[in-house]
Order: structure tokens, then C-alpha cells, then sequence
């Protein structure tokens, strides 16, 4: 199963799968390609890392990344798809060869030399970008905070394990997250955890102290085994950590999530103690209440004994090692320029999923033309990935380098990979563009004023990010049978993990169809408190979670309008069907469009508001003489400026709606 050539069908073997030959019927299709696809549309960017607390690039969910696209490709290759194959090869190299700029520091508080810190947000590792630790933890520099879980690039063979900085970040573990003990040595999952008892025994309550996890002395035990660390004696031999794993285990060799760090015994509570108090008894080194056994500490137990009697890695896939050689990636000689048409640049994030990336385009056609120059004769893939496939493109590059290539692309953002081969080089660099059409109308709106009639405070709670209700821009547009509302924000997050693609708002805009001869309504959407100029005849409401369209009679006509989310421009587009509005947008129809704070636990989903903000609750400050505080944040005004549109202090609110010209 380790010989040189068998790698692409380690895969195939652990499912199963006849090693000669070609998959099953679909299987590509319907499993790896979407698989592969994802990746491609996401990373490196994990929305949570392994502990399932931190967004951002980190050194363990790209190991894993990495490895998936180039085995992925050894598959595409074999299975009959060579430009996919192409893209997946020429992003996992170029992913690994930024690795090191966009997940270590290159010096820091932990070491003069380069180390791999557990996330980063942007594509340098600097003391300005922070982490805010989860389980009431404290926000330190990403500089400041390493976990070990960089040795995935070890473990899937993907850097050496003598390589430098694999080397330095292990020092930099063993001074700050490694702790003996009567057991042998453990290892919290990054520094400052809080995550687990609480020094005094007492147990976890949304905070505490973090434990020590025997997971992490299997991972340690593999790098040993791979860096030719043998000998039972040594205390970094794989045998080693294997016994301390075995040391840590709870009752019948269960091992546990996590064991007690310190160096005290902390006696079991008499019967009768507050559970909230309560300690079950802990000691040094020994399981503390948490799960036992827990399922992967379990399984790299016995991963790691079957690695020590095979003298090698049993699931390291060989095709990657001898890919990569385990050496240091070097960036490609290759040179590789690009244009889009039709389309125009916009700036890239200084930090974020995108600020990876080489450039980003709107573009006003899903056809739109990729031209670029390269070396003479060079073979050029271009890969799109769509909602369901990778759409490939492919050509050659004249005897002046020179290529041009139209694509077809998707509505809102894409990720487009193009990938350069000449001979046994490659280059591979990455584009996002967004898909605008043609806009009817739209309008700007002052940024970051989502602070009601001026004065509302925001609630105290570390969940709010100023800016988060904000609208800087609506458009409309017409899309096939649809009309399109677009709502840009200052911020756009999806705390929540909302099927709409964003959290904590919601929109909720007002229609007036001109044509429509009913007697339309005056009334807003519930728990809104605000009044309007001109009747409207529809509304809509969009949270992250679901959609309703209604009629000025209360009449429910859809709660399933599409809803996209492009987070690189931080714009939510509403589709509403033209037919059930009375038709198309055009010249004469009005807008409202209102942004309040969405709590799925509130009455009509309504985020509170008091007179002075708490951990959830928004401040008015003042009270409203005419009734209650409105809960609107921001609204767009055909003049003048949000806050003076919902000042209450000035008699009842009644807004004015924008026209289309």
C-alpha cells in the first residue's frame, strides 16, 4: 500500500474501491468533484478552524486543504478530467507555497524566528490583527496565541519534518503549551484556553480553564515517528507519547477529552455541594469530567500504536510525500499577468477569506473574457467554481505568451483559478469576480450612521461590530423573471451560520407599484414604529434565516424568495418574482428600505431596545414623547440623512421613499 505510485489509491482502498480500473460510475461527480469544488469556492478561509471557535487561515485546515486537492487531482487525472486536475494541482501548490507568509510569523512575542500561530486573518501574520479566545477569553495578537496543529503539514506530507520552521514551532509549543506531568507531558489546545475546569476544581460554566488533551500527545507521538525520533526512553519518542496517552486514559483505557494541568489534588465534593461548585475529584494528570472516551482520541490512539508497528505513517499518503518531496515549496519563476472585460477592479480586503487573493473584478457580463500574458507556448486552465461543478477552460499561449479566453460565470461572486504549465512549472493565481447587472436605479446612504435618530446605543455584548447594520448602497435591477433588490452593508457576517448568508439583521423594505390601484397600507411590518409619506402596496422581509413577502392586505405571496449573499462586496440580493409584485420594476415604482437588529427569540424577531443598552438590548437614551422608540437603525432617504428621517423627538416618524427615475 506504500510503495511509490500507490498513493492515488490509498482513497480507493479505504472505501473499498477495486484499485484498478476506474470508479465506480459517479463517484467522482457526485462525491469528490463537489467536494473538491467547495474548497476551491472557500479556501483557504475555514468560517471555524478545528476547535470550532476561530475564522481565518490556519495552518491545520489548509494542511488538510492542500492534501485534498492534490490527491484530488492525482483522482481527476485517472478518472478523465485532466484541466480540473490541472486547477486542483496548481491551487494545492500555490495554497502550499504561501503557507508560511499567510500563517506564521515571521518573528513575534514567542520566538525571534518564523513559528505558525493557530489563525490570522490577513495574508501577513502581524501584531495588529487579534483573536478574541472563545469561553470568555480574553483578544491578544494573533502573535501571541499558537496551538500545534501545523504538524497536518507533517502528518500528510506536505513539509518535512525537519524543516525549519516545523522545527521552531515546536520549540515555540514546548515553552508554552506543554505541561508535565506524573502522567508524562501534555499539551493544552493553544495558549489561554478557557475551555474546562476552573483552577479550583470548579466545573466548566460557558467558562473556566482549559485541560490538557491526550489527542494532542498522538499527533505529537506521529511528527516523532516521522522525524526519526525512536527510542522508548527518550521522552519524544512516538512509544513515549503512546504510553502517556495510555497513562491519561480514565477506567478500561477510555482516553478522555482532557486531563488536569495543575499541579494540585483537588478532593471530590462532599454530597449535598452546589453542582455549580462541585468538583468530581481531580489529579494531576488524570481525566477530568470530560467526555470519556472521546472518539478521535481514541482512534489516533490506535492510529499511533499501528504507526509504531509499521515503523511509518499507515494513513500519510505516499502520492503527496513524494510529490512535494518534503522540501520547503518555492514560489514559481513563471510570469502570469491578467485583465478582465467587460469589468472594472475594486480594491481587496486588507484582511478576510479574499485579501488572499491576486485581484477582484465586477464584471457586467456572465460572459465575460480573460486575456493575460505568459510565457511563449504555455498551457493555460481556467477553472470557474460553479454551484454544483468546476467549468474548466483551456488553451495555449502564442509565440508572444499572449492568451484570451471567454468564460461563462455564475450571478453574484466567483472564484476563478487560472493556472499556468511549461514543462515541469507551474503558476496558479486566483481572481474574484462579481457579476453586477445593469442597475435601474441606486442610490448611496451615509456609511456607518446605523445608530437610529443618532443616539441609540448599541448593546454591550461582544457580538456587535459597529457598522453590522449598516446600508451604504440599495440598486435595483432587472433579472430575468425576477426584480433585484440589492442592499450593500458596512459589515456583513453570518454569526449565526444563516441559510441566507449573513446574521444579526434584518431588512425589511416597503413596495409602491404605481400602477396598483388598491388602497395600499400606511402601517410598518411589527415592532418597526415608524410611519410612512405614500402607501405601499408589498413588503419584504429577509433575515439570515428566512424570507416573507406579503401584500397591503396582510396577504402572505411567498416565504421562499431566492436570496444570495456575495460577502466580498457585503451585499445581500433579493429576488422577488415580477408576477407576484404586479410586474417589472421601472420608472415611477418607490422603495423604503429599513435595517433593524434580528433576535430569534424576540417578539416578531425584533432585537429589544430599552432605555440604556445591556448584553443584548439596544439604548434609546431618550425617550420617545409620541409612544415607543422605533427599532429601525438605518433607512435609506430620498434626502437629507437617516437620523433626522427617525428622529422621534421631532413629532412622529414618517418616511419619504426613493423613486425610480
Amino acid at each position: 500500500m506504500d510503495r511509490p505510485g500507490n498513493g492515488p489509491k490509498r482513497i480507493p482502498r479505504h472505501f473499498g474501491v477495486p484499485t484498478r480500473g476506474r470508479w465506480p460510475e459517479k463517484t467522482y461527480d457526485h462525491y469528490i468533484e463537489p467536494a473538491l469544488r467547495y474548497i476551491l469556492a472557500h479556501g483557504p478561509w475555514t468560517d471555524l478552524d478545528r476547535w470550532e471557535e476561530a475564522s481565518g487561515f490556519s495552518p491545520n485546515t489548509m494542511a488538510v486543504d492542500i492534501a485534498a486537492l492534490a490527491l484530488g487531482a492525482h483522482i481527476a487525472q485517472k478518472d478523465g478530467h485532466p484541466h480540473q486536475a490541472a486547477i486542483y494541482q496548481g491551487v494545492a501548490k500555490h495554497w502550499l507555497t504561501h503557507i508560511e507568509e499567510w500563517t506564521a510569523a515571521a518573528h513575534g512575542p514567542l520566538s525571534s524566528s518564523p513559528y505558525f500561530v493557530r489563525i490570522s486573518t490577513a495574508p501577513t501574520v502581524s501584531s495588529d490583527h487579534t483573536i478574541t479566545i472563545a469561553n470568555g477569553g480574553n483578544t491578544y495578537p494573533q502573535t501571541e496565541i499558537i496551538d500545534q496543529g501545523f504538524l497536518s503539514l507533517v502528518r500528510l506530507g506536505l513539509l518535512a519534518p525537519r524543516a525549519p520552521i516545523i522545527q521552531n514551532s515546536l520549540k515555540v509549543v514546548d515553552q508554552t503549551i506543554r505541561v508535565e506531568t506524573p502522567a508524562g507531558p501534555g499539551f493544552f489546545r493553544y495558549n489561554h484556553d478557557h475551555y474546562g475546569n476552573y483552577a479550583n476544581g470548579a466545573p466548566y460554566n460557558g467558562s473556566g480553564n482549559g485541560g490538557l488533551w491526550p489527542v494532542l500527545d498522538g499527533e505529537r507521538g506521529e511528527y516523532s515517528l516521522l522525524a526519526a525520533q525512536d527510542g522508548i526512553k527518550t521522552r519524544h519518542s512516538p512509544l513515549f507519547y503512546l504510553q502517556t496517552m495510555r497513562n491519561m486514559a480514565y477506567g478500561l483505557g477510555m482516553i478522555p477529552e482532557q486531563v488536569w494541568p495543575f499541579n494540585t489534588t483537588i478532593p471530590a465534593s462532599p454530597p449535598g455541594t452546589s453542582p455549580q461548585t462541585a468538583s468530581i475529584g481531580l489529579r494531576p494528570g488524570a481525566a477530568t469530567g470530560s467526555a470519556a472516551p472521546l472518539d478521535w482520541a481514541m482512534a489516533q490512539y490506535v492510529r499511533l500504536a499501528v504507526d509504531i508497528s509499521k515503523h511509518a505513517l499507515v494513513d500519510q499518503p505516499t502520492a503527496l510525500a513524494r510529490e512535494f518531496n518534503l522540501t520547503a515549496p518555492h514560489p514559481s519563476s513563471l510570469s502570469l499577468a491578467l485583465a478582465v472585460s467587460p469589468g472594472r477592479t475594486i480594491p481587496l480586503p486588507s484582511t478576510g477569506p479574499f485579501s488572499i487573493d491576486s485581484g477582484s473584478q465586477i464584471v457586467y457580463s456572465t460572459s465575460p473574457t480573460i486575456s493575460g500574458r505568459t510565457v511563449p507556448r504555455a498551457r493555460v486552465t481556467i477553472g470557474v467554481a460553479g454551484h454544483y461543478t468546476v467549468h474548466t477552460w483551456t488553451s495555449t499561449a502564442n509565440a508572444h505568451g499572449s492568451f484570451s479566453l471567454p468564460v461563462t460565470i455564475g450571478s453574484g461572486l466567483n472564484i476563478v483559478d487560472i493556472t499556468v504549465q511549461h514543462g515541469a512549472s507551474q503558476k496558479t493565481i486566483t481572481e474574484a469576480l462579481s457579476y453586477e447587472p445593469p442597475a435601474l436605479a441606486a442610490w448611496r446612504n451615509l456609511p456607518f450612521d446605523d445608530q437610529g435618530p443618532g443616539w441609540y446605543q448599541y448593546p454591550t455584548g461582544g457580538w456587535y461590530v459597529r457598522g453590522m447594520l449598516d446600508m451604504t448602497s440599495v440598486a435595483v435591477r432587472n433579472v430575468d423573471a425576477y426584480d433585484q433588490i440589492n442592499v450593500s452593508f458596512d459589515v456583513l457576517r453570518n454569526l449565526y451560520g444563516g441559510s441566507n448568508g449573513f446574521g444579526t439583521k434584518l431588512i425589511e423594505l416597503y413596495l409602491i407599484n404605481p400602477a396598483d390601484t388598491s388602497r395600499g397600507s400606511l402601517q410598518s411590518l411589527p415592532y418597526a414604529n415608524v410611519g410612512f409619506s405614500t402607501p405601499w402596496n408589498y413588503a419584504v422581509r429577509v433575515s439570515g434565516f428566512d424570507t416573507k413577502l406579503i401584500n397591503a392586505e396582510g396577504q402572505v405571496l411567498s416565504r421562499s424568495l431566492p436570496v444570495s449573499t456575495n460577502p466580498l462586496t457585503r451585499t445581500v440580493s433579493i429576488d422577488i418574482p415580477s408576477t407576484l409584485v404586479g410586474g417589472k420594476f421601472s420608472a415611477g415604482w418607490g422603495l423604503y428600505v429599513t435595517s433593524l437588529s434580528q433576535d430569534g427569540y424576540a417578539p416578531g424577531e425584533v432585537r429589544p431596545i430599552a432605555q440604556y443598552a445591556g448584553p443584548y438590548n439596544f439604548g434609546y437614551v431618550r425617550p420617545d414623547p409620541y409612544g415607543y422608540p422605533t427599532n429601525v437603525m438605518d433607512v435609506l432617504t430620498p434626502t437629507g440623512t437617516p437620523q433626522a428621517a427617525l428622529d422621534y423627538l421631532n413629532g412622529p416618524i414618517t418616511l419619504r421613499p426613493v423613486t425610480i427615475p
